[in-house]
């Protein structure tokens, strides 16, 4: 567990920042004050920004993973090629076919990027919920 942890603390910090970053857009934008009645409305106090902040960064999360789930089955290879194929020693560019196969053998090494996405955004909507009760 501890080696899945060093090897992914990245994809934490992602998902960590977008929740922080989610909040803090969520309740600054909703904090408001009418001048004619006087009504101030203090988001930061309320759990229900704080679980509508959640759900959003949930969902935001989870469809990160889902694009990283489809980048690695190689939905995203003809892109990709059209970007960064490499010459072969020839001088001809290489084919699709041959960036794909070569892709696929690094994709092979990336083998649960996305769980943690889908972990963390079904956290997030977790805990939305439970603030939402």
């Amino acid at each position: 567990m501890a080696d899945f942890l060093k090897k992914h603390w990245f994809r934490f910090l992602i998902c960590i920042l977008l929740v922080a970053g989610c909040i803090v857009v969520y309740n600054i934008f909703n904090s408001y004050e009418n001048e004619e009645t006087g009504f101030v409305y203090n988001a930061w106090t309320s759990k229900v920004s704080y679980s509508n902040a959640l759900f959003i960064s949930g969902f935001t999360t989870i469809g990160i993973g889902g694009l990283n789930l489809i980048s690695k089955a190689g939905g995203f290879d003809i892109y990709s090629y059209m970007v960064g194929a490499k010459k072969k020693e020839d001088g001809k560019k290489e084919t699709l076919y041959d960036y794909s196969e070569r892709m696929s053998v690094k994709r092979k090494k990336r083998k649960y990027e996305w769980i943690i996405y889908f972990a963390f955004g079904a956290l997030e909507i977790i805990v939305s919920a439970t603030l939402m009760i």
